[in-house]
């Protein structure tokens, strides 16, 4: 059974005027206070997919198009993609999850001699006095705990001190602080994913580089390879939303680079630091 009932005039939710189906003033929706089963379920699946098909998109066209979606919010065209905010809670996520999970890994089978890694590049080792091995396996649970707490939350400080910097890199550009902040959002979020994916990649053999490249070179092409995309990124993308030559984006993009590398394994190895003493 339908709502029968002419449609109302104005919102049943601020009683502002109706001009189309949705509200000016609140944005509710105009559907009828009877709704049929179909109806309903139509109206669920459309919001469920629309959100779902924006969230898609937005992550094509990040990957795709370096520098687009910043392009496009700063042009006011918002409603067709998600938030650089959500993309960059997205892959944060995901960088995390993975990083914890190999560290988790590696607790439970320690490999590589007496040394047991925390992924992202940092590791820990035990002795032969006995016990020291548990001792050590404990402590690594500790600090990996202790990091998947506070690396996030340190994350949040990190990217606007990045944008600060951004902002002082494209002085002439004449942008506000908060569009500064939605590059570097949206960069963050690819380089998140990038780092999701190294850190899931099998750990290189030891040894020097010449005997690496021999035992597992297409390991080492893609771990290579990774870091290399990711500047070639930056720096398409800040050629498309600054402008400027190859050179002075160049620039850019290694200046930027180094920045967030230090202050990003700075802030893990202290926090790792902390639940080691913490322990």
């Amino acid at each position: 059974m339908t709502d029968t009932i002419a449609p109302p005039q104005t919102c049943r939710n601020c009683a502002a005027a109706l001009a189309g189906p949705y509200c000016a003033q609140c944005g509710q929706k105009n559907r009828p206070l009877n709704p049929s089963l179909f109806s309903l379920a139509g109206d669920a699946l459309a919001e469920m997919f629309d959100v779902d098909g924006k969230l898609l998109r937005s992550i094509r066209l990040l990957f795709t198009r370096p520098g687009f979606l910043t392009n496009e919010l700063l042009a006011g065209r918002r409603a067709s993609y998600v938030s650089p905010l959500r993309l960059y809670l997205v892959f944060s996520v995901i960088l995390f999850a993975v990083s914890t999970l190999v560290a988790n890994r590696a607790l439970v089978m320690p490999s590589q001699g007496n040394t047991i890694y925390l992924g992202m590049g940092a590791s820990i080792n035990w002795d032969e006095r006995p016990g020291d091995r548990e001792r050590t396996i404990a402590q690594a649970k500790r600090m990996i705990e202790t990091r998947a707490v506070w690396l996030p939350r340190a994350m949040f400080v990190v990217v606007p001190v990045m944008a600060l910097f951004v902002m002082v890199l494209t002085w002439g550009s004449r942008r506000h602080y908060p569009q500064h902040l939605q590059f570097t959002t949206h960069v963050q979020a690819v380089a998140f994913a990038s780092f999701a994916l190294v850190v899931g990649l099998p750990q290189l053999p030891p040894g020097d580089i010449a005997e690496v490249w021999k035992a597992a070179w297409g390991l080492a092409l893609v771990r290579t390879a990774i870091p290399v995309a990711i500047l070639g990124y930056i720096l398409i993308a800040f050629r498309k939303v600054y402008g400027g030559g190859w050179l002075l984006n160049a620039l850019r993009t290694v200046v930027v680079s180094l920045l967030f590398g230090v202050m990003f394994f700075a802030a893990g190895n202290a926090i790792l630091m902390y639940g080691f003493r913490d322990g």
